[in-house]
């Protein structure tokens, strides 16, 4: 610090050198203008009055008085280049004092810093003192604080880095001894345990390396392209529809893995006792979120596609991705939020087969991959009546004549198909569209498909396999109430028991439904015409608790 305090100094006796002997070139140029000017004025009163009694001897001081202006003009230049010359050195000397008061107070800052780790660890060895389990270790910190309080009054503040750490390091050391001997202990120490210990840790930081990258992909997609789409002012490359349907809840998504990768972190700070079963246990609730985005997928993409078209969406799409997206595109992006929760339960699979159950993190691997495989179910079962509601509203677009509501919330689509229907030796082509309360016989055309007829499920009877007649294959018929009877032929038998069985099964789950909403229904209405009086025996605070 001594020498650092020194060059300052230094620098300013050179400044001020440098300044006075500018003010002297200044003076001795201000002199040989003084003197040039003399000179000049002198000639020219000789030239007035016309005195000159020899023409030969003016010549000659005409030509000393010359060259004498032009080593004057030529001493004026080189005093002017030095003059330049020394005003630069100037520059150089203020830039390099200045350099050397940001080092002296980024030198007080760091000087700081230690002393500020110093008493953090003055504290950390205190608190080691008073646990309990390196009692047995207590005259090896006696005699480390002892020798780290005596390097600090002998060397001063700038050793206390290097002893802070060996400190940590002898520490660190005790307790990863005696946790991989009690890990030792809990995988039995044979090879097969061995091997299933160092496989466990390698899921462990897999999964904390895996969560940090998704997290980091989350964060360019809300930072660089969620962000700015989606900013009021400015030129709006989307609309905000366009910028729901493309990114949907990917903000929330992202807040979710950021506590998680958090949580993660802190606990494999305490290696190698990290536990990371309790983690994905305390998450697990909150992925739910994901079933939104999952949903919205596909209608991304479309949605997506359809914008790149646009030359301004797409150049910047192009140079978002050139500089943030290191050689991926957006899409690739876009998919790992639908891939992230199958990837949670093979690692929590793999995690489970190579814990022991006598670990302490093992009933909290086991209810957290239960808890993932509920949500994966959870949110599957989401995207599948998100894409079965999406292919209702897509018929409904493209069917003309049907004046009932098609979308309803007990409906679902089933399947479809192109079939021969044979009436009165008739045979037409039409296209069926099965739900699971009605079928819909429709012709298809240029506009769209038509609609002709349509089968409630409630009222069929039967649906069985039909002789061959003429030129019929394949054929199977729909017997419905009043014996009004429909016949159709498929393409292959596989099709055509494919639309028996499905038929079959529609109208039986229909019945059953509505056969129990009748039940359900006469025993209201008995209840209502004879209600019992309740009992206060039959009453109490437990029966009447919300479940």
């Amino acid at each position: 610090m001594a020498a650092v305090d020194r060059v300052p100094e230094e620098r300013h006796e050179a400044v001020d050198k440098i300044a006075g002997r500018i003010v002297y070139i200044t003076e001795f140029i201000q002199g040989l203008n003084t003197l040039l000017n003399d000179a000049q004025e002198r000639r020219s009163m000789h030239a007035r009055e016309n005195v000159a009694p020899n023409r030969d001897v003016g010549k000659g001081r005409k030509e000393d008085l010359d060259n004498k202006v032009e080593d004057l003009r030529r001493q004026l230049e080189q005093e002017r280049q030095d003059r330049e010359l020394l005003h630069h050195h100037l520059d150089e000397a203020k830039q390099q004092l200045e350099l050397q008061k940001q080092a002296r107070i980024q030198a007080e800052k760091e000087r700081d810093q230690l002393q500020h780790q110093l008493e953090n660890l003055r504290a950390e060895v205190q608190r080691l003192k008073n646990v309990k389990r390196f009692s047995s270790q207590a005259f090896i910190n006696k005699r480390l604080s002892e020798q780290l309080d005596s390097r600090i009054h002998r060397r001063g503040s700038f050793t206390e880095d290097a002893a802070a750490m060996k400190i940590q390091a002898v520490f660190r050391g005790c307790r990863l001894r005696r946790a991989l001997s009690d890990l030792d202990k809990v995988f039995k120490g044979q090879m097969a345990g061995k091997k299933m210990l160092k496989r466990r840790n390698a899921v462990l930081w897999e999964l904390l390396k895996t969560e940090r990258t998704y997290v980091l992909q989350l964060q360019t997609v809300v930072k660089e392209f969620f962000a700015p789409l989606s900013r009021p002012t400015g030129p709006r490359l989307l609309t905000p529809d366009e910028v729901r349907q493309i990114f949907a809840n990917v903000n929330m998504v992202l807040k979710v893995n950021e506590t998680l990768l958090s949580d993660l972190e802190e606990r494999m700070g305490e290696w190698p006792f990290a536990q990371l079963g309790k983690s994905m246990l305390n998450i697990a609730p909150f992925l739910k979120t994901y079933t939104d985005y999952v949903n919205n997928y596909n209608r991304a993409l479309t949605t997506l596609t359809q914008a790149k078209k646009r030359r301004d969406f797409a150049t910047f799409l192009k140079q978002k991705e050139a500089r943030h997206c290191g050689g991926l595109d957006l899409v690739s992006y876009l998919i790992t939020p639908v891939q992230r929760i199958p990837r949670y339960r093979l690692l929590l699979e793999d995690l489970v087969k190579n814990t022991p159950p006598e670990h302490g993190d093992f009933v909290n691997i086991v209810d957290s991959l239960e808890a993932i495989k509920q949500i994966a179910d959870f949110v599957n079962e989401r995207k599948r009546e998100a894409e079965n509601l999406m292919k209702v509203v897509e018929v409904k677009t493209n069917l003309i004549g049907y004046d009932k509501n098609l979308v309803e919330p007990h409906r679902h689509y089933v399947r479809e198909g192109i079939v021969t229907h044979v009436k009165r030796l008739n045979i037409k082509e039409r296209y069926l569209f099965l739900f699971n309360d009605i079928l819909i016989v429709s012709i298809r055309s240029r506009s769209g498909y038509h609609c002709k007829e349509v089968i409630e499920m409630m009222d069929v009877n039967r649906v069985a396999m039909a002789p061959e007649q003429g030129a019929t294959s394949h054929a199977f018929e729909i017997v419905c109430l009043g014996d009004e009877r429909f016949l159709f032929a498929a393409s292959s038998d596989e099709e055509r028991d494919l639309w028996v069985q499905c038929i079959q099964e529609c109208s039986d789950m229909t019945q059953r439904k509505e056969s129990s909403r009748k039940e359900a229904g006469e025993v209201s209405a008995r209840y209502l015409e004879n209600p019992r009086p309740i009992s206060r025996r039959s009453v109490s605070p437990r029966s009447l608790s919300p479940r």
